[in-house]
Formats: structure tokens, C-alpha cells, sequence
């Protein structure tokens, strides 16, 4: 019996930090996808490492020191059928919808094909990998 509570606090807790988990991605812009260039951005990617979850937060590499946020995954399709993620070696369609103190980034100005995109991963989402 203890070890069934023990078990459903640690499913609650797994289920608590789920939302701040942010898994390691790298992904290349399509140069010929990309359909909408300004907030909610609209573009075809391919994974090159790690898995893109819906939630992740992106941000394009500009150098090794300078980088811009572009938001949050809110949306990943594969053969016009909605996914939750996408795995490495994988092309995908993307929405990312912008903060809304960032609705002035566009791509083509702000960033494009030639940035890299990458998982904004945090020490708080470190930390809650490690609680799950």
C-alpha cells in the first residue's frame, strides 16, 4: 500500500514539471517553406538532432554568442495530420507563435534559412527533467 502511494506522488510530481521539461532540438529552415513570416510563423523545417515537441520554446542562432527568440512550438504536421513531435532525420511543418512583446519579429528581417533554430533549454527545465 506505501508503495502505491509512493508511486502516485511520483506520477504526480512528473505530471506537475512536465510543462517546464524542455528536450534538446536543432532544426534547419526549408528555404522554400516557410509560408507565413510574421506572428504565427508558418514553415517547414528539418530535424537535424534531438526531438521537437509542441511547447518548445525556439530561438535562432545568429553567431556563437548572439542569438533571437522566435517563441513557442504550438503546432507540428506531418503528411496534413497533426503530431506532438518529431523526431531527428524528420521534415515537418511548424507553428511558433511569438511572446507578445516579440510580434515585431519577421522572418527574412530578424532571422532565416541560413539561422539555425535550437531548443531555448533552461536550468528550470533542466530541473524538472531530473525531478521526471
Amino acid at each position: 500500500r506505501f508503495r502505491k502511494h509512493v508511486e502516485d506522488f511520483k506520477e504526480l510530481q512528473r505530471k506537475k514539471v512536465e510543462q517546464d521539461v524542455v528536450f534538446p532540438a536543432v532544426v534547419d529552415i526549408l528555404p522554400n517553406c516557410v509560408f507565413c513570416k510574421k506572428s504565427p510563423l508558418l514553415m517547414g523545417v528539418l530535424v537535424v538532432e534531438g526531438v521537437l515537441k509542441v511547447g518548445t520554446p525556439l530561438v535562432a542562432l545568429k553567431s556563437l554568442t548572439e542569438h533571437v527568440l522566435i517563441g513557442k512550438v504550438t503546432g507540428i504536421e506531418m503528411d496534413h495530420k497533426e503530431k506532438q513531435e518529431a523526431k531527428k532525420g524528420q521534415e515537418v511543418c511548424i507553428r511558433v507563435e511569438q511572446h507578445a512583446n516579440d510580434r515585431s519579429l519577421l522572418y527574412g528581417r530578424h532571422f532565416d534559412h541560413k539561422n539555425q533554430l535550437v531548443s531555448k533549454v533552461t536550468q528550470r527545465s533542466l530541473d524538472a527533467l531530473q525531478v521526471a
